[in-house]
């Protein structure tokens, strides 16, 4: 009962923080706290813990030289980004809230992963001094093109699906092996952020998605995949 309540106190706060901050607008920070009960009621403690480090990363990420970012990507999206809402919460974590009410720790891992490493491809893949390209046709396209990839970005992806494969096992006190995390995190990390990226070029560039929308649709398949070949890797490595 008494990490149950340190929970919900953790959750409450956080949520008020990531709105006093403004870096959700109200609507926003409703949707954490009820995807963050919904992680606590249904899973261990630690897939909290896990969702709570998601989030810290990604803000620092996005707080990593802001203006430079802004001056690139334009004073109209810098305008339109400067609070995220509701949809921002279900692009991201509506995944780990559905694998925990699965209680799927592959497709936990492999959506909490896949969120860490598509942002940091593009909040610090904007920053590349060299041009991206676009992933569908290989031209090269200005920083922040829907499906646009480039090296920093490619490097970042990778490392921060390291970081989230070796971050887990930490917080789950090694209820997770290290190397089945550690590569189902790398996985599901670089091929969901390369997923999500072709479907940018594609169906929101014609139009057809929004961003949330292919980060759900991104995220809803590479988590599926994490959910079959986790207990492979788990056989064949812990």
């Amino acid at each position: 009962m008494i990490v149950l309540a340190m929970l919900l106190i953790g959750c409450l706060l956080f949520s008020a923080i990531v709105y006093v901050t403004q870096f959700f607008d109200l609507g926003g920070a409703v949707a954490t706290f009820l995807f963050l009960m919904i992680v606590m009621a249904r899973s261990p403690p630690w897939w909290s813990f896990v969702l709570v480090a998601m989030y810290v990363t990604i803000l620092g990420a996005t707080i990593y030289k802001k203006n430079d970012k802004a001056r690139i990507r334009g004073a109209q999206f810098a305008e339109e980004s400067k609070k995220r809402t509701y949809t921002n919460v279900i692009g991201k974590i509506a995944l780990p809230a559905i694998a925990a009410i699965l209680g799927d720790t592959g497709m936990f891992i492999s959506s909490t992963s896949f969120g860490v490493a598509d942002s940091f491809a593009n909040e610090i893949g904007i920053l590349s001094r060299r041009r991206p390209l676009l992933i569908t046709t290989g031209e090269s396209v200005d920083p922040g093109t829907n499906g646009a990839v480039s090296p920093l970005g490619t490097f970042a992806c990778i490392i921060s699906s390291v970081s989230i494969g070796l971050m887990i096992p930490l917080l789950s006190f090694f209820e997770c092996p290290w190397i089945p995390c550690l590569i189902l995190g790398l996985v599901t990390g670089v091929l969901g952020s390369f997923i999500d990226s072709l479907m940018g070029a594609t169906l929101e560039n014609q139009g057809v998605l929004r961003g949330w929308q292919i980060n759900f649709f991104s995220g809803l398949v590479i988590g599926v995949i994490g959910s079959y070949i986790y207990p492979i890797f788990y056989m064949l490595f812990h």
